[in-house]
């Protein structure tokens, strides 16, 4: 799946995973390109099966500005139990943000995303072939730690949100430039590509 913020339901990979939007609002744009805004309570774009090869895992980018701290918001999410980048979990008892895979296994960043200071951030994750896997997390290029989660792989055809979770909960008030999801493992230079590509683009 690949998400513009000129018009995040429609999907620019040619996968045919269209969004279905609810709400939001234009945002305030970065390098002259048009995002979305979501605005943390009944905004959202998700749809209900979306269709990935082979549960080979998921990774996923978004180019995001946060834009206020709300307690357990997702950012995005394949499968609100599986794998969903969340804005400030202070549910887990700390301060800072991460990102949650599989059911509970979680691990808090080097980097915090706190919305101070502001401004559009790179978050990728991504996952390894081991078994059990683990779970990479990138914020601006830089790795922010691994978690071993499930030895199972996601399952193909799961609930696909961004601005929220699981297509209605924990929603997140976020500014989007753009969203990628892929089947299966981001390399590091894989990783380092993407990242520089969201840069330019943005002008980050």
């Amino acid at each position: 799946g690949w998400y513009r913020g000129n018009a995040i339901g429609t999907d620019l990979s040619g996968q045919s995973n269209t969004l279905t939007v609810t709400g939001t609002s234009a945002g305030a744009g970065a390098n002259g390109k048009a995002t979305t805004l979501f605005n943390g309570t009944t905004d959202k774009a998700t749809i209900p099966s979306f269709s990935l090869p082979s549960p080979t895992g998921v990774s996923m980018a978004i180019c995001c500005n946060i834009k206020s701290g709300i307690s357990f918001a997702a950012i995005c999410a394949y499968n609100g139990n599986g794998h969903t980048l969340f804005e400030d979990p202070s549910g887990f008892g700390d301060a800072s943000h991460t990102a949650y895979v599989n059911g509970g296994s979680n691990f808090t960043p080097a980097v915090n995303l706190n919305p101070t200071p502001t401004g559009f951030k790179r978050l990728i994750t991504t996952e390894d072939n081991t078994t059990p896997f683990n779970m990479f997390y990138y914020v601006n290029n830089v790795a922010s730690g691994a978690a071993v989660a499930s030895a199972t792989r996601i399952a193909t055809a799961q609930v696909f949100t961004v601005g929220a979770r699981d297509a209605s909960s924990s929603p997140s008030n976020i500014d989007v430039a753009e969203v990628c999801v892929y089947a299966g493992v981001l390399s590091v230079s894989q990783v380092g590509r993407l990242d520089a590509y969201y840069k330019d683009r943005f002008g980050l």
